[in-house]
């Protein structure tokens, strides 16, 4: 993105003749002046040169700044905050939640599940769903659950242009609970296959494509048997069998 491309060139003085002098006039920003997204924004470009921490900068404005953290997250779902502030604003939070406290892991994967639900920018959904793939090692496995089952029950909601995001992510999910959770979550898909709606069913399918793509890491990090784990790809092949034959044509 544009602000990797930037860092990239700050990183490199012979692509930007002016490098000193934008430095400085970074340095010489008043930061009263600017929004908090700004700001963080103006420190990932200094750190890149040595000149800047963003975690320090988060740990001063969430930790001793005194209340700025909710002010985050009510910015994020309001309709006439910028999606460019949003993303810089997903960033930050997750920084938070990963590096300086994580003990508010799971409050930020839920407000990322629900960005990646209900926000009116693409941008910004697919910003947030990977920010929650990112977060998802550090959630226990019931806090695991909770996210899954969110998003399994967004599936079910009717507007397509929010639901059609889902997948590519809770595909990814889903494959961080227990086995046995995993096996419940597959039979459940197998029943709504075949009594669910076009939309829904073509959701289900693309979900469980992801999972099919990203499922061979699943026997090394849960120690399972060969013929347990092959057992399941084959209930999920299924899955997606049961909508190729669909009578229904949005499926296939």
């Amino acid at each position: 993105n544009a602000m990797n491309v930037l860092m990239d060139l700050f990183q490199n003085p012979d692509l930007v003749p002016d490098r000193a002098f934008l430095i400085e006039s970074l340095n010489d920003m008043k930061e009263d002046e600017m929004h908090i997204a700004e700001r963080y924004a103006r420190v990932r470009i200094l750190e890149t040169i040595g000149q800047g921490s963003r975690l320090e900068f988060i740990h001063r404005i969430f930790q001793e700044g005194g209340g700025e953290i909710s002010d985050v997250f009510l910015s994020n779902l309001k309709t006439a905050t910028h999606d460019i502030i949003k993303k810089f604003q997903i960033h930050m939070l997750l920084d938070y939640a990963t590096q300086i406290k994580r003990s508010e892991a799971f409050y930020t994967a839920m407000h990322f599940s629900n960005l990646l639900k209900v926000s009116a920018f693409e941008s910004v959904r697919n910003t947030a769903g990977v920010g929650l793939i990112r977060l998802i090692d550090e959630l226990t496995f019931e806090q695991r659950n909770d996210i899954v089952i969110e998003l399994l029950r967004a599936l079910e909601m009717e507007s397509y242009q929010f639901t059609r995001y889902i997948p590519e992510y809770l595909g990814k999910i889903i494959l961080s609970v227990k086995p046995k959770e995993l096996d419940e979550i597959l039979d459940d898909f197998k029943d709504k296959m075949k009594r669910s709606n076009a939309q829904i069913g073509m959701l289900i399918a693309k979900t469980v494509g992801v999972m099919i793509r990203n499922y061979g890491v699943y026997k090394v990090v849960y120690g399972e048997p060969e013929e347990q784990y092959r057992e399941r790809l084959y209930i999920m092949l299924g899955i997606l069998l049961n909508g190729l034959v669909s009578f229904i044509p949005s499926v296939t």
